[in-house]
């Protein structure tokens, strides 16, 4: 399965290289890849799977890993909190998610995704009063810090979020906007 095509101009400038750049690693022209990135042709598989493989392989040759991207400062809420305190600590951080954290193990998360699915079942007082370890998500994957970031990029397919492990320590978070903030 090849990832979204609208990924190609973030990883692109992630990498800090040019569209001609991107064209010569891929054997595909310049021209090519600006009608990729604005989405203004339907590549083939055979050409869309050569960009994203030069990409994979750049990625790789960048050395670039999870922790280099990482957001250092990590909120997290303890199982035994209110789920009210759990949504201020949300709204105050102006964060989308976080992990529930036990004894420095992340045992569960919660995101506005889980908080619209349970709002959509139940009214918000009800909720608020209940503890986080009855109305949490499974935890977010862990990967090391020395992770490559293409590792990080497909966890973020299927997760909010991805915890980065210094050995059994948290030692940050990744986020999908973190991606988008790494792409100067």
């Amino acid at each position: 399965m090849l990832p979204q095509i609208s990924s190609v101009q973030v990883r692109r400038r992630r990498l800090g290289i040019t569209q001609a750049q991107l064209a010569k690693a891929s054997h595909t022209s310049q021209s090519f890849i600006a009608k990729l990135e604005t989405q203004k042709l339907d590549p083939a598989y055979s050409l869309a799977s050569k960009v994203f493989s030069a990409l994979d392989l750049l990625e790789a040759e960048s050395g670039a890993v999870a922790g280099d991207i990482m957001t250092p400062k990590v909120h997290s809420v303890r199982p035994s909190e209110k789920v009210g305190a759990a949504v201020a600590i949300l709204r105050k951080n102006s964060i989308s998610q976080m992990p529930v954290i036990e004894n420095g193990k992340a045992i569960g998360s919660i995101s506005e995704r889980w908080m619209l699915e349970l709002l959509s079942n139940e009214n918000y007082a009800k909720i608020s009063a209940k503890t986080v370890d009855d109305m949490m998500d499974e935890p977010f994957p862990c990967v090391s810090v020395r992770a490559p970031v293409t590792a990080v990029v497909g966890l973020l397919k299927y997760a909010p979020a991805v915890l980065v492990m210094k050995g059994q320590e948290v030692a940050g978070i990744i986020s999908k906007s973190d991606l988008l903030k790494a792409t100067k």
